[in-house]
């Protein structure tokens, strides 16, 4: 996951944030360490004169961090200082079932979330023509009925619900799985 900070038009020289005051709503409410997670790219020049750079890193834990302190330097040695919000969303999950000669069929489609991602919380799958079909985690992966497999392709995305609260996460959409129609001619 990633935040975007932009100064003014100063120049940026350096940016650094402070986590040690953050407060973190992870899935499962440990304490999380947020320091030495995230770095700051290259500062870039902005089209109107003001610089940017992009917060990114990896974080351990799917949440919600806050009052993460980020501090931008100018060329002169001026700081500002801004208080973020960096939210961790689940990676995007993997359509494990094949769907390939299943079209006009029942499928039991399988969908592995990874780890970290509580038992409960919901996968989506959308299909074709707008069709959507939701199904719980167990385990790292959640099954889903789809009662009529359609021609095209489906993808899966992952919501979990923060404690406190907090809201819901979700994550991109998985690769693609097609479905193609059983192109096998029977024998008579």
């Amino acid at each position: 996951s990633a935040s975007d900070v932009t100064t003014g038009n100063s120049g940026m020289k350096t940016l650094t944030y402070d986590a040690s005051r953050s407060t973190g709503t992870t899935l499962d409410n440990s304490n999380t360490d947020f320091n030495r997670v995230l770095t700051a790219s290259p500062a870039v020049r902005n089209n109107d004169g003001s610089m940017s750079t992009t917060l990114t890193g990896t974080p351990t834990k799917v949440g919600l961090y806050e009052n993460v302190k980020v501090i931008a330097t100018d060329t002169l040695g001026n700081t500002t200082e801004k208080i973020v919000k960096v939210a961790v969303k689940p990676a995007p999950p993997t359509i494990e079932t094949s769907l390939d000669n299943k079209v006009g069929q029942r499928a039991d489609v399988v969908v592995n979330v990874g780890t970290g991602i509580p038992n409960g919380s919901t996968v989506t799958l959308q299909g074709p023509n707008n069709t959507s079909y939701t199904g719980r985690v167990s385990n790292g992966k959640a099954t889903i009925p789809v009662p009529t497999v359609q021609g095209g392709s489906y993808v899966a995305k992952t919501t979990v619900t923060l404690l406190n609260n907090k809201g819901n996460l979700e994550s991109e959409f998985s690769a693609p799985v097609v479905s193609s129609p059983d192109a096998i001619v029977p024998v008579i």
